[in-house]
């Protein structure tokens, strides 16, 4: 197979631009040095996040969820924010050695995943680098917004899903674990999903009060919410996974660990306003989607506990951070 290096930046750049198109009302269009749209009555929302291969991409993960996953994690900011997609724009660094079949595939792991949000890439910029590196900024568009701020005592806390699964079938992928019965498991770690339209449910029906996406680790993120919010959070009924139960008990690893301290879930995790529980719980029902209750805000003095093996605990500030 023909290397990158061999064909240059321009044949890439010429294939890229074969496969996007320019948004409907642009004037430049495609090809140039900048792109431009209008969208009105709705606020425009941004958001940004790199996908490095060496520190963000587990063993076993292919070319083409390489690049679902660059897409996704940038998705799944927007969708904390309660926006829906529009378009996408990315720099990407290649090594000279990868192969031009080898791009195809991993351009084609992030089309699949700008259509499967329903947004598409529009411009973007390649260079080359010692590894596989991926910026991805996202552009969408919300009538109403949520934040990590607004949280307030006696709100609700819940999620979008349960947890544990996707920290599972990294220690599955990372250690060479048999991977019989829990295929679920290593799934949810390679073909993670942006939870858009659960976040624009939750911004829509307006009984938000904060929102946040577990990119970072179930108990990061908590703590992210809290300290944005100035409040503690009591969590009653921790989100854990069955599967993840399962396999934590086979192997004999921490189940809290395993939920709380995994991280890539791509769920949500949002305050309600008590009042609008029951309206909010009926909304995803109607749309097919899950809310869980998992906790409560509390008073701030009170920190951030969890109710585990009929006893409260302290929930530690740990999670996936980089540079540590």
């Amino acid at each position: 197979m023909v290397k990158i290096s061999e064909i240059g930046e321009k044949e890439i750049v010429k294939y890229i631009l074969s496969k996007i198109s320019a948004p409907e009302t642009s004037l430049i269009g495609i090809g140039d040095d900048a792109i431009d749209f209008i969208e009105k009555k709705e606020r425009i929302v941004l958001s940004v996040d790199m996908l490095v291969f060496s520190t963000d991409v587990p063993k076993g993960m292919s070319l083409k969820q390489v690049g679902w996953k660059a897409i996704t994690s940038t998705a799944s900011d927007l969708a904390s924010k309660g926006a829906k997609p529009l378009y996408f724009m990315t720099s990407i660094g290649l090594p000279r050695s990868l192969k031009f079949e080898e791009f195809k595939e991993l351009w084609k792991g992030m089309n699949e995943a700008a259509k499967f949000y329903n947004g598409k890439i529009i411009a973007g910029d390649t260079n080359e680098a010692k590894e596989i590196i991926i910026d991805v900024i996202g552009i969408g568009i919300a009538k109403k917004i949520l934040s990590r701020k607004g949280a307030k005592e006696g709100d609700i806390i819940a999620v979008t899903g349960l947890f544990g699964k996707s920290s599972s079938g990294l220690k599955i992928l990372l250690e060479g674990i048999r991977k019989e019965g829990f295929k679920e498991l290593i799934n949810s770690a390679l073909n993670p999903r942006a939870k858009i339209i659960e976040g624009q449910i939750l911004a829509n029906s307006g009984y938000a009060s904060a929102c946040i996406d577990s990119s970072d680790g179930l108990a990061l993120s908590l703590y992210e919410l809290a300290e944005a919010s100035k409040v503690g959070i009591y969590i009653t009924h921790p989100p854990i996974d069955k599967l993840v139960e399962k396999f934590s008990r086979k192997y004999d690893f921490s189940l809290f660990d395993l939920v709380f301290y995994g991280g890539e879930e791509y769920e949500l995790i949002v305050t309600i306003k008590p009042e609008g529980w029951k309206y909010v719980k009926k909304l995803f029902e109607k749309n097919n989607k899950k809310i869980i209750k998992i906790g409560n805000v509390v008073n701030r003095n009170e920190g951030i506990s969890v109710y585990w093996e009929n006893k409260r605990r302290a929930l530690e500030k740990r999670g996936w951070i980089h540079f540590k």
